[in-house]
C-alpha cells in the first residue's frame, strides 16, 4: 500500500483496557467493511486513487451508526487506529509517515527503534500485542511488496513497499530469539542543490593549507593575494570537478546521505545543457545510464531535462539478473555517464572501475567505507576476491580510475564532508592519498591545492568548462 499522506494523529501508549477496546471495535469495524466495501477495502491496502481517504471517511461513519467507543479516545483517533490496523502498519504506521525517519528496526513484537537524522531511538510506547500481530503486519506488507517469505525461504532482502523504501525480513528459523525481525529503509523524498547541502552543513568552507606547494616567500606572497579573492568551498570546488568530467567515489557509513549526495552531483549535469537547447536536440547534454540494486536516485523523477535510462538488478530466485548482466548491455547503450548506486559485492566494484577507466567521465559510486584510504583498501580486496592481481596492479588501476573521493560522516550529530581527496602512487605503487579538503587537529577545515596532474587529467577529458579547475591550483 502507498503511506497516506494526511497526517497522522500523534502516537499514544494504550493502556490494556483501551487496547482490547480497540481490538474490538477493529473487528467490528473490519466485520462491516468485508461485508459491505469489500471493493473499497482491496482498492485502500493498494493504495488506488482516493481509496485511503475515503475508506476512513466510511470507517467514521461506522463509528457513529454502531455507537463505538473507546476509553480517552475521539473518533478520529479511534478511526486513525482502526484505519492503521486494517489497511496500514499498524503500531509502526505513524514512524513511516514522520519524514524525518531513515531507518525503522523490528526485533520481534516487543522491541522497535529508529533512526532520525541520524540518532537512533529506542519507540519506548511502540510495540506489537504479540508475534501473531507482527506476523500479520509483516504479511501485508510483503503482500504490498509482492513479495514472499516462509520457512524454506526465510530472508527477503530486496522488497520495495510502493514509497519506495526498502524491506529487509528475516523470519522464524533464523532469528529464532525473535520469530521475525523487519527493517524498512526510508530514502528522503527530497532532491537537495549543492547549495542547500552548504546551508545545512553538509559541505563546508576551508582555509588554504600553508603547508602544501609552499615553495618560497615570494610564492607565498602571490598565494596569499590569491587567497583573499578566492573563496575554498567545497560547493565551488565539487561543481568545477564534476563539470570537468570528475570519477567519483561517495564514501560513508550507514545514513551518511552517499546516495542523496551523487543525486545532488547529477544536478550538476545540468549545467552541461546548452541554453539553446533541450532533450531530444541534437546537443541535449550528456546520457546518463544508471545501475542500482533497487530504485534510489530516481534521477529520471528529479531531473527530468536530463537523458537517463535507469537499470534494476533483479534479485530472485529465478533468472536474477545482476550488474555483470546489466554491465555489458550498458556498455552497447552508448552512455556518457554511468552513475552505480552502491559498490556492496566484487562484481561492482570490479566493473566501476573498467567503466571508469573506459572513457566514461563523471562515472560515479558509492561505497560503505569510513575514509578515503579505507575506501581504496576495499576497493582493492574487493577485486582481488574475484579476480587474480596483485596489489600493484590493483591499485594501478585505482589510481588511474578514481579521480576524487569524497567522505561523509556525521560532525556533531550532522552529516558533512569530512574529506575530499585525490590519489596518486609511490615508486613501489602503493596508493597515496592526498587530502584536498580535509579537518586539521583543531577541527578546522582546510583545503590544499590540488596536483597538476589532476588539474591536466581532468582538463584532458575535452569538457567546455574543464579550465576552471585550474584555479584549484593554488
Amino acid at each position: 500500500m502507498r503511506i497516506s499522506s494526511a497526517k497522522a494523529v500523534e502516537q499514544k501508549a494504550y493502556d490494556t483496557d483501551s487496547r482490547n477496546q480497540l481490538d474490538k471495535t477493529t473487528s467490528i469495524i473490519q466485520s462491516v467493511l468485508t461485508e459491505n466495501h469489500q471493493k473499497l477495502l482491496n482498492d485502500a491496502i493498494y493504495g488506488v486513487g482516493e481509496c485511503q481517504k475515503q475508506i476512513r471517511n466510511v470507517i467514521k461513519d461506522i463509528i457513529r451508526h454502531e455507537k463505538l467507543d473507546v476509553p480517552d479516545m475521539s473518533i478520529d483517533e479511534i478511526a486513525w487506529g482502526v484505519y492503521k490496523f486494517i489497511i496500514g502498519y499498524d503500531v509502526i504506521h505513524d514512524l513511516l509517515l514522520d519524514t524525518e525517519i531513515t531507518e525503522i528496526c523490528v526485533n520481534g513484537p516487543y522491541q522497535i527503534t529508529y533512526k532520525k537524522n541520524g540518532i537512533r531511538y529506542f519507540a519506548k510506547d511502540i510495540k506489537f500485542t504479540d508475534l501473531s500481530h507482527l506476523e500479520k503486519i509483516t504479511e501485508r506488507i510483503l503482500l504490498t511488496c509482492h513479495s514472499e517469505a516462509n520457512e524454506g525461504s526465510p530472508m527477503v532482502d530486496n522488497a520495495w513497499l510502493p514509497d519506495r523504501s526498502r524491506v529487509v525480513i528475516n523470519k522464524s528459523s533464523i532469528v529464532p530469539s525473535h520469530g521475525i525481525t523487519l527493517n524498512i529503509r526510508r530514502f528522503r523524498d527530497k532532491n537537495f542543490s549543492l547549495e542547500e547541502l552548504e546551508k545545512i552543513g553538509t559541505l563546508k568552507k576551508a582555509e588554504r593549507s600553508k603547508s602544501r606547494n609552499s615553495l618560497n616567500k615570494e610564492y607565498e606572497e602571490i598565494i596569499s593575494i590569491l587567497s583573499e579573492e578566492h573563496s575554498y568551498r567545497q560547493l565551488d570546488f565539487i561543481r568545477d570537478v564534476v563539470r570537468a568530467g570528475a570519477t567519483i567515489i561517495v564514501s560513508g557509513g550507514t545514513h551518511t546521505g552517499k546516495t542523496t549526495l551523487i543525486r545532488t552531483l547529477a544536478s550538476i549535469f545540468q549545467d552541461l545543457i546548452p541554453d539553446e537547447n533541450g532533450p531530444g536536440d541534437p546537443e541535449s547534454g550528456l546520457r546518463i545510464i544508471t545501475i542500482e540494486n533497487g530504485p534510489e536516485l530516481q534521477l529520471v523523477k528529479y531531473y527530468p531535462g536530463l537523458e537517463v535510462v535507469e537499470m534494476l538488478e533483479r534479485d530472485t530466485k529465478y533468472n536474477p539478473i545482476g550488474v555483470e548482466d546489466i554491465y555489458p548491455q550498458v556498455m552497447r547503450m552508448d552512455p556518457d555517464v554511468i552513475l552505480v548506486g552502491e559498490i556492496r559485492f566484487p562484481v561492482e566494484a570490479m566493473y566501476t572501475l573498467r567503466a571508469m577507466r573506459s572513457g566514461h567521465a563523471n562515472t560515479m559510486a558509492s561505497i560503505h567505507t569510513y575514509d578515503a584510504e579505507s575506501c581504496c583498501q576495499e576497493l582493492r580486496t574487493k577485486v582481488q576476491a574475484i579476480s587474480n592481481v596483485s596489489d600493484k596492479v590493483i591499485n594501478t588501476e585505482i589510481v588511474t580510475a578514481v579521480d576524487i573521493i569524497i567522505q561523509l560522516g556525521i560532525v556533531d550529530r550532522k552529516i558533512e564532508i569530512t574529506q575530499v581527496a585525490e590519489l596518486d602512487l609511490d615508486p613501489e605503487c602503493n596508493i597515496v592519498i592526498k587530502d584536498i579538503f580535509k579537518r586539521d587537529s583543531d577541527g578546522k577545515m582546510i583545503f590544499n591545492p590540488i596536483s597538476k596532474k589532476l588539474a591536466y587529467r581532468l582538463i584532458a577529458k575535452g569538457r567546455k568548462n574543464a579550465g576552471d579547475v585550474k584555479r584549484w591550483l593554488v
